[in-house]
Protein backbone atom coordinates (compact mmCIF):
# COMPACT_ATOMS: atom_id res chain seq x y z
CA UNK A 1 0.00 0.00 0.00
CA UNK A 2 1.56 3.45 -0.81
CA UNK A 3 1.45 5.99 1.55
CA UNK A 4 -1.30 8.81 0.89
CA UNK A 5 1.92 11.48 1.78
CA UNK A 6 5.67 11.29 0.03
CA UNK A 7 8.01 11.13 3.00
CA UNK A 8 9.51 14.09 4.34
CA UNK A 9 12.39 12.68 5.75
CA UNK A 10 14.74 13.27 2.45
CA UNK A 11 14.97 16.36 1.31
CA UNK A 12 14.96 17.08 -2.58
CA UNK A 13 17.73 19.46 -4.30
CA UNK A 14 20.85 20.72 -2.70
CA UNK A 15 19.49 23.80 -1.34
CA UNK A 16 17.26 21.80 1.04
CA UNK A 17 19.62 19.70 2.03
CA UNK A 18 21.95 21.76 3.15
CA UNK A 19 19.00 23.27 5.35
CA UNK A 20 18.20 20.13 6.96
CA UNK A 21 22.43 19.88 7.63
CA UNK A 22 22.28 23.51 8.93
CA UNK A 23 19.37 22.16 11.36
CA UNK A 24 21.32 19.19 12.59
CA UNK A 25 24.50 20.81 13.21
CA UNK A 26 22.55 23.70 15.23
CA UNK A 27 19.62 21.69 17.17
CA UNK A 28 21.02 17.93 16.57
CA UNK A 29 17.47 16.71 14.30
CA UNK A 30 15.86 18.24 11.78
CA UNK A 31 13.04 19.88 13.75
CA UNK A 32 9.41 18.59 12.94
CA UNK A 33 7.43 21.92 11.92
CA UNK A 34 10.39 22.68 9.74
CA UNK A 35 10.21 19.42 8.04
CA UNK A 36 6.27 19.22 7.63
CA UNK A 37 6.48 23.14 5.90
CA UNK A 38 9.24 22.81 3.89
CA UNK A 39 7.83 19.38 2.46
CA UNK A 40 3.87 20.76 2.20
CA UNK A 41 4.21 24.63 1.60
CA UNK A 42 7.68 24.92 -0.03
CA UNK A 43 6.04 27.49 -2.47
CA UNK A 44 5.19 29.92 1.02
CA UNK A 45 8.58 29.60 1.71
CA UNK A 46 9.86 31.35 -1.38
CA UNK A 47 7.13 33.74 -0.75
CA UNK A 48 8.16 34.68 2.36
CA UNK A 49 11.95 34.86 1.43
CA UNK A 50 11.10 37.12 -1.30
CA UNK A 51 8.82 39.41 1.51
CA UNK A 52 11.61 40.22 3.12
CA UNK A 53 13.72 40.74 0.77
CA UNK A 54 11.39 43.32 -0.13
CA UNK A 55 11.13 44.31 3.23
CA UNK A 56 15.08 45.26 3.61
CA UNK A 57 14.53 47.26 0.91
CA UNK A 58 11.94 49.70 2.21
CA UNK A 59 13.06 52.58 4.12
CA UNK A 60 11.51 54.43 6.88
CA UNK A 61 10.66 54.42 10.39
CA UNK A 62 10.00 50.84 12.07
Amino acid sequence: MNPRLELIEKPDGPEMQSHYRMMRQEFGKVLTPVKVVSARMSGSMELDRKFNEFRATCTGPR
